[in-house]
């Protein structure tokens, strides 16, 4: 039990330190960007980019649009069950890195209180934060807006972060129908 805990405490540690030493993400022109096939849950395919070029929270949400598609909006545990895998698979070709995927929710609004971006409708029912992963800004800290979701060490499915908008360089996460 102390040993997951330390785990998990020195994951969030390292987590917390590498969001607050990142520079801004480079602008990417997501014309040039390649769109990749994730899975299929409960009807709706995503997919995502699998190049190691992570991009802005915007960026992402501007990479979806690009290709026609919807920002992901996860309501169930399926999605990051399904999202663990992936990572999961990919982590075994070098090719690829297990960069973690921006959500299109956000807190840009209102502080602490999340809505899914692209539509504006609020965050309710299903939620998935990591455990002792702050949701609203620390006082004197970063402004910490945008939500990624990522993979917890030794967990089974995915975990939300909340980190900043600009200066996190994820993967984007699409969806169609």
């Amino acid at each position: 039990m102390y040993q997951i805990l330390l785990v998990v405490t020195l994951s969030l540690l390292c987590l917390a330190n590498s969001v607050l030493l990142q520079s801004v993400c480079t602008p990417v022109d997501v014309s040039e960007l390649d769109l990749h096939y994730v899975g299929k849950v409960n009807g709706t395919s995503l997919y995502t980019n699998l190049g190691n070029a992570g991009m802005s929270f915007q960026d992402a949400i501007d990479f979806c649009h690009y290709f026609g598609f919807t920002p992901v909006i996860i309501e169930s545990e399926d999605v990051d069950v399904m999202l663990n895998d992936f990572l999961n698979r990919v982590s075994v070709n070098s090719t690829y890195n297990t960069r973690p995927f921006w959500l299109s929710l956000s807190d840009n609004e209102t502080e602490g209180s999340f809505a899914w971006s692209h539509n504006n409708t609020p965050l309710q029912g299903y939620i998935n934060w990591a455990e002792n992963s702050p949701v609203t800004d620390p006082d004197n800290g970063p402004r910490i807006n945008c939500v990624s979701v990522q993979q917890f060490v030794g967990g089974l499915k995915c975990v939300w972060i909340n980190l900043p908008c600009d200066s996190t360089c994820w993967r984007p996460l699409c969806s169609r129908q």
